[in-house]
């Protein structure tokens, strides 16, 4: 994700733009899939199903909501969109 995220502004072609969003793809599904045995050393075995449910329901959330403000921004900040994804991005990270 952090490639995708410097690779993004030094280039405004639409093969740099395509591989940006490919690899920000790419870390969205790992962080969805390590969320499980990440928790699993962090939170206690009584908490686990609700610790990974509650990371799951934010990601997804996170998930659907990262489609429609990139369509707002397109509408309001043309190129600027690639930013709103990344906060978005870093924002189900956190």
């Amino acid at each position: 994700m952090a490639a995708a995220m410097m690779l993004s502004p030094t280039e405004d072609s639409f093969g740099v733009v395509l591989a940006s969003f490919v690899l920000l793809g790419f870390g969205n599904t790992i962080m969805q899939v390590v969320i499980n045995p990440l928790l699993r050393n962090v939170v206690s075995s009584e908490k686990i199903t609700s610790a990974v449910t509650f990371g799951q329901y934010i990601k997804s959330t996170i998930s659907f909501i990262g489609p429609i403000l990139i369509g707002v921004a397109a509408t309001h900040f043309g190129r600027f969109i690639f930013v709103v994804y990344v906060a978005t991005t870093l924002l189900a990270f956190f």
